[in-house]
């Protein structure tokens, strides 16, 4: 094999890699201050909104990105038969109930709608949690649910995506993590009677601890590009060339038959 078709190969590979990476944001939450509290309560003009500093990685290298967080009214029971409450709160608390460190959020009979700069569209969404009793609330793709436990979360038909819950808290009473893959899109969310515009909602009944929320999304979504990038379709054109480019120069290479 030639040094050029070596070199190519390379090229085409390294664009492959290049396709699959995606940006991520990591919330660990360990900006905000314990014991502090946010709540829905209908008597205050709107619900709360705090942001919190995240994570960013990029192929350029690690970096800062603001996620704003809103607190919404929680759905307790089976929906149709249960109702709505304003009276819960989230809490930053630093207790490990959700099998992480540092800090975390303790959501009593509230949802939090998670939402990223821009109306971004995510690939994956993830988080740790703590689930020892009371329903729980999920949104995901504009599609709301109450559920008994996470393990209810894969067979329920959200839009788009695949849900995989691990960890014995699956069932209640533990610790547990939650994967969404597919095309997660910004939606509006009526919790409550009030409009929230989230990628995703999540919320427990008194028992609920999260920590380590995290997203991945294409290069450049969470946050404008410092250096040119390519699209992913632009790469497989280019890839496509490469390939055509190796090609012709092997068969221009080839030794001639004589007659």
């Amino acid at each position: 094999m030639s040094k050029m078709s070596i070199l190519l190969i390379g090229v085409m590979l390294f664009g492959v890699a290049g396709i699959a990476r995606a940006d991520s944001v990591l919330l660990d939450f360990e900006d905000l201050t314990p014991s502090n509290t946010y709540d829905c309560n209908s008597t205050t003009p709107a619900p709360d909104t705090f942001t919190t500093s995240g994570t960013l990685t990029t192929a350029s290298g690690p970096s800062k990105a603001k996620v704003t967080i809103t607190v919404g009214q929680f759905y307790q029971g089976t929906l149709g038969s249960g109702k709505w409450t304003d009276k819960g709160v989230l809490t930053v608390e630093t207790g490990g109930m959700a099998g992480g460190t540092g800090k975390e959020l303790h959501t009593n009979n509230v949802n939090f709608a998670v939402k990223y700069a821009g109306g971004v569209e995510l690939s994956k969404f993830s988080f740790n949690f703590g689930e020892y009793g009371g329903n729980l609330n999920l949104g995901i793709n504009g599609h709301f649910e109450t559920l008994e436990n996470f393990d209810q979360a894969p067979v329920i038909p959200f839009p788009g995506v695949v849900v995989s819950v691990t960890g014995p808290g699956a069932t209640g009473q533990g610790t547990g993590t939650i994967e969404v893959s597919g095309a997660i899109d910004e939606h509006d969310y009526l919790l409550g009677g009030v409009t929230h515009k989230a990628n995703v909602v999540v919320g427990g009944g008194q028992e609920l601890w999260i920590d380590n929320v995290e997203a991945e999304g294409a290069p450049g979504v969470f946050a404008p590009s410092k250096i040119p990038t390519v699209s992913e379709w632009g790469l497989i054109v280019m890839a496509l060339l490469l390939m055509s480019a190796g090609v012709i120069v092997i068969v221009r290479r080839r030794p001639r038959v004589a007659a």
